[in-house]
């Protein structure tokens, strides 16, 4: 019968599916022609189309359950209430990471398929069909033009009737996780041109991973690697991100796992970083609504969590999130890096590793106060020997005296 109804079936062209049921994730149906395809009674239920064309006057006549479509390109005026419902859209890549003519096109589909028959455009269910769908965007790719208008023109609207769907916008951007609907508003505050996926602050994001370690020992069950789940280290070098404010948020976490007793404070470079003041600004307070956390749980921290985070962290990624610090660092003007050299040196932030710690001696050795800097520099290199001798201890307890050779922490 499908072949009595499509005669180029074997040309990769459809005619007719009327009256068909396709169910399920083995009908992986990739580089169809559907856009002159009849598809009235037509089922599809949980279905993947991978790169196929369709049209949204016959694709609307079927219905659809639970549709992923990647890759694949639509012509015609909107979707009906039905299709926004149940399909997840994924669109190309276009060329260079740029976005591709078809997500352009899907994007004014979608737009248009939220206008009523008033001609009144809603928002709201805007919000929940493109967080479905991660706004189109993968990768590096950028928003398409029209999505970032309408995010620029709503986002007032959005912060004040919508907060709920702002941790959905900062996902489908970023990948960024956030659970905290107010660390999410705060973030897209601090980061005005987060649209653009610029980002110049990430305390809040910081602030999302305190208050879960705080309360839990661990975050999201990573197994003591924070960076996995909560802002992956990988795509920061095809991204305009501040690397000061990356650089605070893997002091801030890193500190937190090591010395959670020291929890009252947080670091933040931001503008500071860039400042010609001598005057050490970067140690903030933690806002009060972030200390709440703290305060209901005081002498009631699950140390037994966080100390096994804790050596998980120190013997599978520590090594490797120092790498990065050093990188980030070496990547920040001349002027943060005198700053938060000074920042880390005079605060004995150990942190980062006792090479990169000599390379802030010597960065600062240059100035008039090279004896200071001298004399900090040795106060620091004694609190790594300190600090490695008890993290050698947690793995030795944890793992065998095996897991203590060789130097695994820079």
């Amino acid at each position: 019968m499908l072949f009595e109804q499509n005669p180029q079936l074997l040309k990769g062209k459809l005619d007719s599916l009327d009256g068909f049921k396709l169910k399920g994730r083995a009908h992986n149906l990739k580089g169809i022609d559907f856009s002159g395809c009849s598809m009235k009674g037509t089922v599809f239920q949980s279905i993947s189309f991978h790169t196929c064309k369709f049209n949204t006057e016959q694709l609307n006549s079927a219905i659809v359950e639970d549709g992923f479509f990647s890759g694949c390109s639509f012509e015609g005026k909107r979707f009906s209430s039905s299709i926004l419902g149940n399909a997840h859209f994924r669109p190309e890549i276009g060329e260079g990471n740029q976005v591709s003519e078809s997500t352009h096109q899907l994007s004014r589909i979608l737009r248009q398929s939220c206008v009523n028959q008033h001609n009144e455009f809603s928002l709201q269910q805007w919000l929940v069909v493109m967080g479905k769908s991660h706004y189109l965007r993968s990768g590096s790719t950028p928003l398409d033009n029209l999505s970032r208008k309408i995010l620029i023109r709503h986002i007032d609207e959005i912060k004040s009737f919508y907060p709920q769907q702002l941790p959905g916008i900062i996902r489908g951007l970023f990948g960024i996780e956030f659970q905290n609907i107010t660390n999410a508003t705060n973030f897209v505050c601090n980061n005005p041109e987060f649209y653009d996926r610029k980002i110049k602050d990430l305390k809040d994001l910081y602030f999302e991973f305190r208050t879960a370690f705080l309360e839990e020992g661990n975050y999201q069950r990573d197994s003591g690697n924070p960076f996995e789940r909560l802002f992956p280290l990988y795509r920061v070098a095809h991204n305009d991100y501040s690397r000061e404010a990356v650089l605070a948020l893997m002091l801030n976490v890193i500190n937190l796992v090591l010395f959670p007793e020291s929890n009252d404070k947080y670091i933040d470079f931001g503008v500071n970083a860039n400042s010609a003041d001598e005057h050490d600004h970067c140690l903030k307070a933690i806002p009060e609504a972030s200390r709440e956390i703290t305060q209901s749980n005081k002498g009631d921290l699950p140390l037994v969590e966080m100390q096994r985070y804790k050596t998980d962290l120190c013997f599978f990624h520590l090594r490797e999130y120092r790498k990065y610090i050093r990188q980030f660092w070496g990547e920040c003007s001349e002027q943060s890096q005198l700053t938060i050299a000074k920042h880390c040196l005079r605060h004995q932030n150990v942190v980062v590793s006792p090479v990169t710690t000599g390379e802030f001696k010597t960065l600062l050795t240059k100035e008039h106060d090279a004896g200071t800097w001298w004399d900090l520099y040795c106060t620091n290199v004694i609190k790594h020997a300190k600090n490695q001798k008890e993290w050698d201890s947690l793995l030795k307890d944890k793992f065998g005296e095996w897991a203590t050779k060789g130097n695994r922490y820079y």
